[in-house]
């Protein structure tokens, strides 16, 4: 086995740990989901939620990174960049999609995302609330002849988060960028029927004990990594998704880059790590944050086993048992220059 292929293996065994933990209480392929139930009979909390306070975080930023916090402390993130030729939704539009998502898909999961969210759930009181995140793909686009479905699958995300009534984090919904095909009426989502359907949505319902922490918020990455290294942050952090087959969108990592390589140990044999960029994530949510570093070997991507347009159009609406979705093709799937894929957890300072 020569180094790219370990490192490939590497990349869809050692990570996969992680994913297949968080699938247990996640991983909601939703686009072609049945609608059952309705939910509107839960009882709706009556206190009202208290979020924690946002960590202060400017003592831990170098100078240029300081100019990049609003009025609250919070960063300003960047517009998300676009890479490739094919058409993404922008946030708005993210947003308003998620919404329908919670009025037409989430009452056929309704028991998976009380499970979840460890509580209640009134699906009638479900808002959009707080900061919409962007998480980008650590993939090269995927050639245009590939059904969209498999685009979706492997691209970029938006992240947005439901509220309770009560102000509550309650339900994550991940809007895939590539959305482009769905449409409102009257706040109902609208499916094209020419166009393959699948891979729109990834949700979750948010574990109460995490606050609402789902994505991490990257003044919480920040403020961890500084504290773990004693070093100060250089730059906006930078979301990036775990990747297809290592997680659900919700578990992508902030890219933290700070101002001087940091001696670390690694988390599972105590051996010396040095590094300039930290990663910090909720991948596991019965854990604490999870923190990493790129490991020194990185796969240059992975195979993509895929059907033709015709053979996904002919899959059953309510899907296909094993071995009738005929896998004819393989399509080698690059990964993005710089982008690591496969990671080491750092635990413990190391010295500086």
């Amino acid at each position: 086995m020569n180094l790219r292929q370990g490192a490939v293996r590497r990349w869809n065994t050692v990570e996969r740990v992680g994913a297949q933990r968080s699938r247990r209480l996640t991983c909601s392929l939703v686009g072609i989901a049945a609608i059952v139930g309705s939910g509107c009979g839960d009882r709706q909390l009556a206190d009202s939620f208290m979020p924690p306070p946002a960590p202060r975080i400017s003592r831990f930023l170098a100078a240029d990174a300081a100019t990049q916090l609003d009025a609250n402390g919070q960063f300003i993130l960047p517009a998300p960049a676009r890479r490739g030729n094919r058409p993404e939704i922008d946030a708005t539009q993210a947003v308003a999609l998620a919404e329908g998502w919670a009025r037409d898909l989430a009452p056929g999961l309704l028991p998976m995302l009380r499970s979840q969210h460890r509580g209640p759930i009134n699906l009638a009181g479900l808002r959009h609330c707080g900061r919409v995140f962007y998480a980008e793909s650590p993939h090269e686009e995927l050639p245009a002849e590939l059904p969209a479905v498999y685009h979706r699958t492997n691209g970029s995300w938006w992240l947005v988060t439901m509220c309770a009534a009560s102000g509550e984090p309650t339900v994550s919904v991940a809007v895939s960028a590539y959305d482009t095909h769905l449409s409102l009426r009257d706040g109902h989502l609208v499916y094209p029927l020419d166009q393959t359907q699948g891979q729109e949505f990834w949700a979750s319902g948010i574990p109460r004990d995490l606050h609402g922490a789902l994505p991490l918020p990257p003044e919480e990455a920040v403020r961890l990594v500084s504290e773990l290294t004693g070093r100060r942050v250089v730059a906006t952090p930078q979301l990036i998704t775990p990747g297809s087959g290592n997680g659900m969108p919700q578990t992508a990592r902030w890219r933290v880059k700070i101002d001087r390589p940091s001696a670390l140990r690694h988390a599972a044999d105590a051996r010396a790590i040095s590094a300039d960029e930290i990663f910090a994530s909720v991948v596991m949510f019965k854990e604490p944050p999870y923190l990493s570093v790129a490991s020194p070997l990185q796969p240059d991507g992975r195979d993509v086993r895929w059907v033709s347009e015709a053979a996904w159009r002919a899959i059953p609406r309510g899907g296909a048992a094993r071995g009738q979705r005929p896998l004819n093709s393989v399509t080698h799937l690059a990964r993005r220059a710089g982008v690591p894929v496969v990671f080491d957890r750092v635990t413990t300072q190391g010295g500086q």
